[in-house]
């Protein structure tokens, strides 16, 4: 991934994974969903797995890195500037147990930064030779032994410069 940054110099480059397990659509479209009210994944027109194998076979997408709307984020290489214009924020929010009490969480970031990126015309490719499993739910496959969960930004210290 870090090659593919340095030959094409793309903002967003990103593997690819299935939706869920038990599911057979890997979680890249091409459909723009910002006039959408999103409420079901079924929305997003998912590739399936076995159809964009077809179709990298028949060389009907571009090969190895392809425009997509959406990712959903497994495994991605993002600018800082990207990051530092884009951020991180929910589409919406939810109110469940998930945080083990009843609490208001948001959701769809994945979701949100796409839409974000297509607001500033920034692209987002996904690396075709990079396909990830997902196993769903991680809250329930990760026992995090009542640690905190957080995401923590380091300070720059140099360019990626090779």
């Amino acid at each position: 991934m870090i090659k593919d940054y340095l030959e094409y110099k793309y903002p967003v480059i990103s593997c690819y994974c299935n939706w869920e397990w038990w599911n057979d659509w890997v979680n890249i479209t091409d459909k723009d969903m910002r006039r959408e009210k999103v409420i079901s994944p079924y929305q997003y027109r998912f590739y399936k797995l076995k159809d964009l194998l077809r179709l990298l076979e028949a060389k009907k997408v571009p090969f190895p890195l392809k425009k997509v709307f959406f990712m959903g984020l497994p495994l991605t290489l993002i600018e800082r500037k990207v990051v530092e214009e884009v951020g991180f924020k929910p589409y919406k929010y939810i109110t469940d147990t998930s945080l083990g009490v009843l609490a208001r969480r948001g959701i769809m970031f994945d979701l949100q930064f796409s839409i974000e990126c297509a607001n500033r015309n920034i692209p987002i490719y996904v690396d075709l030779r990079c396909l990830l499993v997902h196993f769903g739910d991680t809250r329930r496959f990760i026992n995090l032994r009542g640690k905190e969960k957080y995401v923590k930004f380091i300070k720059k210290k140099r360019s990626l410069k090779l």
